[in-house]
């Protein structure tokens, strides 16, 4: 995706954070898959979080979960979701993937659901992550197709005309389409290749 797209700015996203609220549940299937890959344990880094679908999720077992996103009514969404759980070890950061704002070999494991294909530039959010995962630690990255492939972001952000389409029936068309990274982050990795979610990737 090329720098110049609508959705690498925050201010689409502010727009549709209630909606991700409303169905959260249907993101929370993936996340719980992305879990089950690679369990939330340790300083947890949560990338592109939006309003807490892994985050919650991981702070059940993890030390501290660090969320970060770009779009500031994500977060509030998500401080609000944790606050009514009673989760107090959740912490938010306004920021853009492409530079994290914290020190080299910070965390133990990291994740970003959803949130690559939206990046102006995934090769260097990529080498962001690995920068702030320990030696030995793992990530784990999902993705859609294309967004003008996507019949939920078509009728949420104008790709294609038509009718708009409801939030679970176009995840459930969705299912079969969505890709997991797992990859433990050794000092040379910049990068890993995309692999379905029943085929992790190791490497070390």
């Amino acid at each position: 995706m090329s720098s110049g797209s609508p959705l690498a700015t925050p201010e689409p996203w502010d727009l549709v954070a209630d909606g991700y609220v409303e169905n959260v549940a249907d993101f929370e299937a993936f996340a719980r898959e992305a879990l089950r890959l690679v369990p939330a344990a340790g300083e947890v880094l949560d990338v592109a979080a939006g309003p807490g679908s892994l985050t919650l999720l991981a702070a059940r077992t993890a030390t501290r979960v660090h969320a970060v996103d770009f779009a500031p009514a994500m977060l509030e969404a998500l401080r609000a979701r944790a606050a009514a759980a009673g989760i107090t070890n959740v912490d938010t950061q306004l920021a853009d993937a492409q530079s994290l704002p914290f020190p080299d070999e910070s965390f133990d494991v990291a994740y970003s659901m959803f949130g690559i294909i939206f990046f102006a530039d995934r090769s260097r959010a990529l080498a962001e992550m690995a920068r702030v995962l320990r030696p030995g630690a793992r990530v784990v990255v999902s993705s859609w197709p294309p967004p003008e492939r996507v019949p939920v972001f078509a009728a949420l952000f104008g790709y294609a005309a038509g009718d708009r389409i409801g939030w679970l029936g176009a995840l459930g068309g969705l299912l079969i389409l969505a890709a997991v990274v797992v990859a433990e982050i050794v000092p040379q990795l910049r990068a890993a290749p995309a692999k379905p979610l029943d085929q992790p990737v190791k490497r070390g």
